[in-house]
């Protein structure tokens, strides 16, 4: 496998970001290894042998996780159906009515 070093240097400096979130595609690797200037870099991003990872989108169960917070990420009915007159509570932000009602 070549050393892609200086490929990855001038797609992390076009992009504007890290190491980590530039991602090359590994089976293109001796087209990758032929690009010697930024142009050729700009190539290879526009054919998408070298994508940006920072723009792709998260996974649902992710973002979900950041909004809802990880304790909502049960796996069974029963563990979720617990937090539900919880959840309501919250939403509604009526605590002391909706703890008379039973909510």
């Amino acid at each position: 496998m070549p050393n892609l070093f200086a490929q990855r240097r001038m797609a992390m400096s076009i992009f504007g970001c890290g190491q980590r979130k530039v991602w090359m595609n590994p089976s293109e690797t001796s087209i990758i290894a032929r690009a010697k200037s930024r142009a050729d870099i700009r190539r290879l991003i526009g054919d998408g042998l070298i994508v940006d990872k920072s723009k792709w989108s998260a996974r649902p169960a992710w973002l979900r996780a950041q909004v809802m917070g990880t304790e909502d990420q049960l796996t069974t009915f029963e563990q979720r159906w617990r937090l539900d007159p919880i959840r309501k509570r919250q939403v509604h932000n009526l605590p002391r009515v909706n703890r008379a009602r039973g909510i």
